[in-house]
């Protein structure tokens, strides 16, 4: 039986509940939780921001705030082991959610979610699944130049209850199938593969080949083109440990002209950070050879006990060409950042003091005069409109002024975040307890050491332990 997807929107309502407890904005069911966070839906510049991560279990992590934090900076998030049957319902405001659950399993595992922004939905398709171990999804042509097939994997480790010797042969068969219109594909999620530094190259021998002119036309072309863009063909990686997977997931790049952006893309670029805590590289993000050449950003982040048991999140952006989002009632000029919109502001210079006094208009200083002795002799009847005129004009008059001598300047102001919402539960104990993880947190980021990892865990249990106990009371 082919598996099945379950979509989630914000609806709360839920017929399958026997019982329902509502905390302020959060309703909690006997197999449900529900995250009401504040809506993003205006998307910034022409990047297209994916995140993916090997969440470790999703119902639990929603009670945290960092959560909520960590997908509202991205328009896409792919997840994977995050361990729900067809009766959990995750509902987070302004995202829709599919997911793609284990079907045969003792106790929840596995399983992979997908998370797009409401506004972004319409520009999905998603597509049949044909097995449990990838989520597939097309971005189509309303907001990228060509469509572009999306795989977000989960691929259990070897020698795994529910590892199969034909999973790299399905999800092969799933790309020749699905790549016929289509030829930019990115994969993204655990695959429990290590690579080491293997080769995701095909290496051709001119006279081999020779008889395949095409074949190996097209394959020297794409390396030239990755050249061009500064795509290095060698890439780093930490991990040098290599095993079947990781044969088998180079393999299947060589066959279909995708590559491995670890380790080559963005701030890892000749690094090759580690994925997980164990010192291993298991989380991918895989791309055709033209979809890297769009790539604006990646990211491997920092490690979050919060987010995740021992994984950390990859981070990518994809320049696109956006036309229009729609957010409701108004249709918003994906180019119209208010965040960032540029405001004028007069700003005293006093080297340019003489060509400010200098830069008044006589005629203009006239003219306001006239204005202020018509209204002392009653020639002009002092109304709220003629008020507001003259202030203008006296208004006007500074700021012409001002312009001349180069005293107005271009600023862009702060972004002003929202106070963030705690539930009723959530008391000073466990605003003591998140403080203290986040300084750790911080202290990890900045120097990432041996006995800052031990406190930032040590942290992070203190506040796992305090939210799961107020949250149950």
């Amino acid at each position: 039986m082919l598996p099945v997807y379950n979509i989630c929107s914000n609806n709360v309502n839920c017929s399958n509940c026997s019982k329902v407890l509502t905390v302020d904005a959060q309703t909690v069911h006997d197999h449900t939780y529900s995250v009401i966070s504040e809506k993003h839906d205006l998307l910034s510049s022409h990047d297209l921001k994916f995140a993916v991560l090997n969440i470790c279990g999703l119902m639990n992590k929603l009670k945290y705030i960092e959560t909520q934090e960590f997908i509202q900076n991205y328009d896409i998030v792919g997840l994977v082991e995050t361990k729900l049957d067809n009766y959990d319902t995750v509902q987070i405001k302004g995202y829709k959610f599919i997911s793609l659950n284990r079907q045969v399993c003792r106790r929840k595992s596995g399983g992979i979610g997908l998370l797009v922004k409401e506004s972004l939905f319409s520009s999905i398709k998603i597509l049949d699944p044909t097995n449990e171990y990838c989520l597939w999804f097309k971005v189509d042509q309303s907001i990228v130049k060509s469509d572009i097939i999306f795989g977000v994997i989960y691929i259990p480790p070897e020698g795994s209850p529910y590892s199969d010797s034909e999973i790299f042969d399905n999800i092969e068969n799933d790309i020749l199938n699905l790549t016929v219109d289509s030829q930019n594909i990115c994969l993204m999620g655990d695959f429990n593969s290590r690579t080491g530094i293997l080769s995701d190259f095909l290496n051709f021998d001119e006279n081999i080949f020779a008889h395949d002119v095409e074949l190996f036309s097209k394959y020297q072309s794409n390396k030239n083109n990755l050249n061009l863009i500064g795509f290095p063909l060698e890439r780093c990686s930490q991990d040098n440990t290599c095993n079947n997977y990781g044969h088998r997931l180079t393999d299947l790049c060589k066959t279909f002209d995708i590559h491995i952006a670890n380790g080559r893309c963005g701030t890892d670029s000749g690094v090759g950070a580690f994925t997980t805590t164990k010192n291993s590289v298991i989380d991918y993000v895989l791309m055709s050879s033209e979809l890297l050449s769009h790539v604006s950003k990646f990211d491997i982040l920092t490690f979050d006990p919060i987010l995740s048991d021992i994984h950390t999140p990859i981070s990518f952006s994809i320049v696109c060409d956006f036309k229009s989002v729609d957010t409701g009632n108004i249709t918003l000029d994906p180019n119209h950042n208010i965040a960032s919109e540029p405001a004028e502001k007069p700003i005293w210079d006093a080297n340019h003091r003489e060509d400010f006094v200098n830069s008044f208009s006589q005629e203009d200083i006239n003219s306001i005069t006239q204005q202020l002795d018509d209204l002392a002799n009653n020639v002009l009847e002092p109304t709220s409109q003629t008020i507001d005129s003259l202030v203008s004009d006296i208004s006007n008059l500074y700021v012409k002024a001002a312009r001349n001598a180069d005293m107005i300047k271009a600023t862009h102001p702060k972004k002003t975040c929202n106070k963030k919402s705690f539930k009723p539960w959530y008391d000073n104990q466990c605003k003591d307890k998140r403080s203290l993880y986040m300084k750790a947190k911080k202290t990890y980021r900045r120097v990432n050491s041996v006995r800052n990892f031990e406190t930032l865990k040590e942290t992070s249990k203190a506040y796992k332990k305090i939210i799961n106990l107020k949250f149950h009371q």
